[in-house]
């Protein structure tokens, strides 16, 4: 009986190969059932379970996922697909990618993006396939989403005994340092003056220097 089975099933793996319309879509299943004439299991059958894989060293952001799975593991058949995700251990009753349309082939491997995630939460997804007479839920994997990245605290400037730092300050020239730089310069201006009017000159800024000065002096600036 194994034997038989095994040369059925060859059979029906190079009959799925032709690619003839007759076949198109029909599983591997129902031909051996067919051949066997153990009854007509052909007749609404769902696709194969698929496998729902990891899809290796993929960058995982806070708010999206790639995920992988396999269509048709061990049969040469016709099948569409979408992916189930939900919070928590099981990918039913939550979210699902956009059902593809049905392909041929046997071992297909299929990928989506999941969108739309929380950040720092569990997540479970399962490869569905799907065709005409049904659907045929792959087993669950899960994943976690990355914590999302919070910028540094802004670190207040250091205090001592509770006071602020102080602004740093640079010195103010006093009115009588003025007053010198004044007379330097008023001097030296002199020195562009006709002789005859350069004393008259000198005289006049040491007289200004003066008044400065005890200007400075009445309100207590050295």
């Amino acid at each position: 009986m194994t034997y038989l089975m095994s040369v059925l099933r060859s059979i029906g793996n190079k009959l799925l190969g032709t690619g003839s319309g007759y076949f198109a879509g029909v599983s591997l299943g129902c031909i051996i059932a067919v051949l066997a004439a153990t009854g007509s299991a052909c007749a609404g059958s769902p696709p194969e379970k698929p496998l729902t894989n990891e899809c290796g060293e993929v960058i995982i952001a806070a708010q999206a996922q790639r995920v992988c799975g396999t269509l048709n593991p061990e049969s040469n058949a016709r099948a569409g697909y979408y992916f189930a995700y939900a919070e928590g251990d099981g990918c039913a009753g939550g979210s699902q990618t956009p059902e593809e349309p049905e392909v041929d082939g046997e071992a297909i491997t299929v990928s989506a993006e999941l969108g739309g995630l929380s950040p720092d939460t569990t997540y479970s997804y399962c490869l569905v396939a799907t065709n005409q007479f049904g659907e045929a839920f792959g087993d669950p994997l899960s994943f976690r989403t990355p914590a999302e990245e919070t910028p540094p605290a802004k670190v207040p400037p250091e205090n001592v005994d509770g006071l602020m730092p102080s602004p740093v300050l640079f010195p103010v020239p006093s009115p009588l340092g003025r007053a010198r730089r004044h007379l330097a310069k008023r001097l030296e201006a002199c020195r562009g003056v006709a002789r005859k009017r350069r004393a008259r000159c000198r005289r006049n800024a040491r007289a200004r220097f003066e008044r400065e000065r005890r200007a400075a002096q009445s309100v207590g600036v050295d």
